[in-house]
């Protein structure tokens, strides 16, 4: 079975913004900042598929908002979100 954080990492890829929202209220110890195998985290995968609802809903969290995959830094794609 998939950690917690696993999960919140597949909803939020998968757009599903009510799950996001339950993993977050039901789970205070979550780690937002949980990365796959590339390095990559929830707030990644949100930028990834432009869901501002979801990056907004993440930034009202502990999430680091300017965080490196494996490959580059991702406060561009963050920052045309919040301009």
């Amino acid at each position: 079975m998939a950690s917690v954080e696993e999960q919140l990492y597949y909803a939020v890829e998968g757009g599903a913004i009510e799950e996001v929202e339950a993993l977050l209220r039901d789970n205070p110890g979550i780690d937002i900042n949980w990365k796959d195998h590339r390095g990559w985290a929830a707030l990644h995968a949100a930028c990834g598929n432009n869901d501002i609802k979801i990056v907004k809903l993440l930034f009202g969290t502990s999430c680091h908002q300017c965080q490196c995959t494996n490959r580059w830094w991702i406060h561009s794609l963050l920052f045309s979100f919040v301009v």
